[in-house]
């Protein structure tokens, strides 16, 4: 409350410190403004709107009607320039009016603290009560904010003994206890009265109470205010402004921190917000924009309060089935610190959010996502029984910078959870890793914006890409599981596959053999699935053939092999229904590792003839299956991708000696022998044919 001084800070040095907080916007910051503990009394009006009574829940006219140019008489009440301001920065605000109870998680007022982000309170003259305390402390360890305004000592307003600092320091005391299961706010309201006339401001960019949307704060008025004496060695708070130039402990105006999982700011007099108007009777000074020239009051009021209105982004939240609804909806975490639900909590760029099997249990969950969303990661625990489904229209943004799991990992689904959907689109922001290791599938129905990213498929499971991938990133597939491409991709960045086995339908080998990237297969088998298609094998056999004549054989290329060992090659084959391509040796025609009797026989059926395949013994991409294939086969039979060797039956070497051999070959070491044996069979049967 205005005296009868005012002074003008003045600016000073900037002192860096940095915050340690991850912010994120939440669909709707709602501000709520307490009117129970005597803001009216005496020469007071610390309120919105009254309208000439005691403060109504609602201010009227309707918030919707505040524009860029409306006024602060559009309201009649002390701090109606403060709540014009924020309806102007796209905050709803609203009363608690004279009567109204104080909680937190009751499902009956329908003014529960969980129903806003910030509860400002301006100058409170009574205590509150206990169970008030505990839905207040409550509100901001689950993640609210509380702006703490006090005024100097004495300033007693309903002369019952108990002025502002006493409220807030009774609450502060009781939040300090180990029964309230949580942190300290550390600090407290000095219940001195000073006007500093050369105040210190912490102007550094990283402050984000004299520096945010609203501008620089270079400078804060007290006109007969409380400092605050803020612990020593505490990391969870910081001064914004002290009453000189020193910046002690004990002497700071206006101090902002964390607790538990929500934020405060704390001010030790009312001055600054007065805007100079509100009931008649009532001595109103303007402190919000009438102190002296460059004062920038209403600045640091306005930073402070949208910081607020955003929310702390917590480590990890767990997905409370039985809440339902969204993903982006508070009412449906369980938070990581004890506390009355429903939480204030929603997760943030930084959070890691799990479905966990004691949320979900067995029973299949549907999430929605109504709205656009970052998150760190997604995670699908172990014993998650139920099935999983995310829908909506709203985009899901998965940043993968940090967190439980190693940076770069999206999302995961662990062993044993049920089988998981998202249909809501996804974006990243970074390269990450998306692993599955249940045995369960993991499906993305919806679109996948990669930005320049690469998208890293992983796991043992199986992955299901039905939704068109989009970006100038990549795509990558390592381990052993299945991945399936359903959709008419558009990214153009490299498809790189290390492990398991890549499936693609028509729609998505298109992208895969046309765009800028091309597939470099390094391990695994890359599936063309054409069933009840065209079969693709002419181009694939092209874009090999191209590969196979390069002074390094498939060293670039729309198909290569990067990491192609010596004495290696890219083979494929077409089933009927897919064209398979992977590496293998020289002379494996059937693609199963090893070059034995059954590609012995591929060579043979087609001996002779021109425009043959890799499966059917044409092993350097000549278009002929000839003696220069067989002498592939021959130099590596009996051999096997793995290094293993084969022996031969009494039954394989009879039938290769029914084509004229004269010796047994019992083991690989003669094949030399056999080939040449084999080969004059085979030209002398072509001659007479």
């Amino acid at each position: 409350m205005s005296d009868s001084y005012r002074f003008v800070v003045r600016p000073c040095a900037s002192v860096v410190w940095s915050l340690t907080l991850a912010l994120t916007s939440i669909s709707q910051a709602n501000i709520l403004f307490d009117n129970t503990k005597s803001e009216q009394a005496g020469n007071a009006d610390w309120v919105i709107d009254s309208d000439g009574t005691s403060a109504q829940r609602t201010p009227t006219p309707a918030q919707s009607g505040i524009t860029a140019a409306t006024a602060e008489t559009y309201w009649n009440g002390g701090i109606s320039a403060w709540g014009v301001t924020m309806v102007k920065r796209g905050q709803a605000v609203e009363t608690l009016p004279v009567g109204t109870a104080i909680t937190f998680g009751s499902t009956t007022n329908a003014q529960d603290l969980s129903h806003y982000s910030v509860y400002a309170v301006t100058e409170p003259n009574k205590l509150f009560t206990a169970a008030e305390k505990t839905a207040i402390i409550n509100f901001v360890k689950n993640g609210g904010s509380l702006f703490m305004i006090a005024d100097h000592g004495g300033a007693d307003r309903d002369n019952d003994g108990v002025d502002a600092t006493d409220a807030w320091n009774d609450l502060i005391s009781t939040a300090n206890t180990a029964a309230s299961g949580g942190p300290a706010f550390n600090f407290t309201f000095n219940g001195d009265s000073v006007s500093p006339a050369t105040p210190g401001v912490d102007t550094s960019a990283s402050n984000p109470i004299t520096n945010g949307a609203a501008g620089s704060a270079t400078n804060f008025s007290y006109s007969s205010g409380s400092l605050l004496t803020i612990a020593t060695g505490a990391t969870n708070i910081k001064g914004a402004v002290w009453s000189t130039t020193a910046k002690a402990n004990t002497t700071a105006m206006v101090a902002y921190g964390t607790y538990g999982l929500g934020k405060f700011v704390a001010v030790g007099d009312s001055s600054p917000f007065d805007d100079g108007t509100g009931a008649s009777g009532d001595t109103l000074y303007n402190g919000w924009t009438g102190d002296a020239a460059g004062a920038s009051d209403a600045t640091l009021i306005t930073n402070a309060s949208l910081w607020l209105a955003t929310q702390n982004d917590p480590a990890a939240l767990y997905f409370n089935s039985t809440a339902g609804g969204s993903l982006a909806t508070a009412g449906s975490y369980t938070p990581t610190l004890a506390g009355t639900l429903p939480s204030m909590v929603t997760p943030g760029a930084t959070t890691d959010v799990y479905f966990s099997a004691t949320a979900a249990g067995s029973a299949a969950l549907s999430a929605a996502l109504p709205t656009a969303l970052s998150v760190n990661s997604l995670t699908f625990g172990a014993g998650l029984g139920g099935a999983v489904t995310i829908n909506g229209a709203g985009t899901l943004t998965v940043k993968a910078a940090a967190g439980a799991y190693a940076a770069g990992s999206g999302i995961v689904k662990l062993a044993g959870s049920g089988a998981t959907t998202l249909n809501a689109p996804l974006a990243l922001a970074a390269s990450q890793n998306w692993k599955n290791s249940a045995a369960t599938a993991l499906t993305i129905a919806g679109p996948i914006a990669l930005g320049a990213n690469t998208l890293t498929l992983a796991g043992t499971g199986a992955t299901a890409i039905n939704g068109i991938i989009s970006g100038t990133g990549g795509l990558a597939i390592i381990d052993a599981g299945a991945r399936t491409l359903a959709a008419a991709n558009t990214y153009s960045g490299a498809t790189t596959l290390a492990g398991g086995t890549l499936t693609a339908a028509p729609v998505a080998y298109a992208n895969l053999l046309g765009n800028a990237g091309g597939v470099d297969v390094q391990n695994g088998r890359l599936v063309l699935n054409y069933a009840g298609s065209s079969t693709p094998v002419a181009q694939v056999k092209a874009l090999l053939a191209s590969g196979y004549a390069q002074a390094t054989p498939f060293a670039t290329g729309q198909l290569r092999s990067t990491t192609l060992a010596a004495g290696r090659t890219l083979g494929y084959s077409d089933s009927g229904s897919a064209v398979t391509i992977l590496i293998t040796l020289p002379g494996d025609a059937n693609l199963d590792g090893t070059v034995d009797f059954n590609d012995f026989l591929a060579l043979q059926n087609n001996f002779g003839q021109s425009a043959t395949r890799f499966d059917q013994g044409n092993f350097n991409y000549d278009g002929v299956t000839d003696f220069n294939d067989f002498l592939a086969l021959q130099n590596n039979f009996g051999q096997s991708v793995t290094g293993a060797t084969v022996a031969f039956s009494n039954l394989q070497v009879a039938a290769i000696q029914a084509f004229g051999l004269s010796a047994a070959v019992p083991e690989p070491a003669t094949l030399a022998l056999v080939g040449i044996g084999a080969m004059g069979g085979l030209l002398a049967r072509r001659r007479r044919a």
